[in-house]
């Protein structure tokens, strides 16, 4: 072939591959809004449980699945790559840039782009020279793993916030408290799915107001379109929540065995409530009075 076809074929295959660049580029924006209106979809549904898209924004995932398309699974080349405080907090690296960026996907482009050039041996001075050096060799010995890098694009993070009752407070599960986040996980597993479900003693770590808050509210509302089955020894669960049919269960003999069974309407349920939640008629009836004479001091 001459040079002049040899450049015109070469000329083709570049656009080539900035059409497909893009095609797959606007495939990825497609799903983050798919994943978006999906998310808008689940937390209409429940209004104690906000969900937010960080698209991008999973640096840990990110941060692994670059480090093997590069070959580097260890923790070398972390300032280049994902730089941590000693609180292990994200402070820098490229990893970072694109997870915290105004415009994610420019600062991926273009973040991508420099490690190219590097690979390429040109523009070194973006990274530091032992990365940098890293990227060259890899582009002439697997050229492969440079074109994977191209077409990388980090994970998206999802942040599940549980909103206070005044409306005006969202507290993040990652920071919250062992009961927030048991609170957050039940109503997201409540929004997923509307197959029949077993919940074991759903009141753990939880306080009295987040148990009417957010488990009562949401087993209210889904027990309309599922059967939920729930473990439990709060009584605020099964009188608040509407519970339709309550059995008693009792240990003896080295069996778990069912001692009476029916909805709140009968006589000995409300009795079995209130003796083995509540500890007996007269002890409720000690606490409400030492409760309504505490308020009315």
């Amino acid at each position: 072939l001459g040079l002049s076809q040899l450049e015109s074929t070469m000329s083709e295959h570049k656009e080539a591959s900035k059409r497909i660049l893009s095609e797959i580029e606007a495939h990825e924006k497609a799903l983050r809004q798919l994943r978006q209106c999906t998310i808008m979809r689940w937390q209409g549904a429940d209004s104690n449980l906000r969900m937010h898209l960080e698209v991008m924004g999973d640096v840990g995932s990110a941060e692994t699945s670059l480090r093997n398309i590069i070959r580097r699974p260890d923790q070398t080349f972390s300032k280049d790559i994902l730089d941590m405080d000693d609180d292990n907090i994200p402070k820098g690296g490229l990893i970072f840039d694109i997870a915290k960026a105004c415009d994610g996907w420019a600062t991926r482009n273009e973040r991508v782009r420099e490690m190219r050039k590097a690979s390429l041996g040109r523009d070194m001075h973006r990274f530091g020279k032992p990365f940098a050096k890293h990227l060259t060799t890899l582009g002439m010995q697997s050229p492969d793993d440079i074109d994977k890098v191209m077409v990388w694009y980090p994970e998206d993070k999802i942040v599940l916030k549980l909103v206070g009752k005044d409306r005006s407070k969202e507290e993040d599960i990652e920071t919250g408290s062992e009961g927030e986040r048991t609170a957050a996980i039940l109503s997201l597993m409540l929004l997923l799915d509307d197959s029949p479900i077993i919940i074991d003693q759903p009141e753990e770590d939880l306080d009295t107001k987040r148990i009417s808050d957010v488990v009562v509210k949401a087993i209210r509302e889904f027990k309309q379109k599922q059967q939920i089955i729930i473990v439990t020894h709060n009584p605020n669960i099964p009188v608040n929540g509407a519970a339709e049919n309550i059995i008693q269960m009792n240990f003896a003999g080295g069996q778990i065995q069912a001692s009476t069974s029916g909805a709140l309407q009968r006589n000995e349920i409300r009795q079995a409530i209130c003796d083995v939640m509540e500890g007996g008629k007269e002890a409720l009836d000690k606490r409400y009075y030492r409760i309504s004479r505490a308020l009315e001091g």
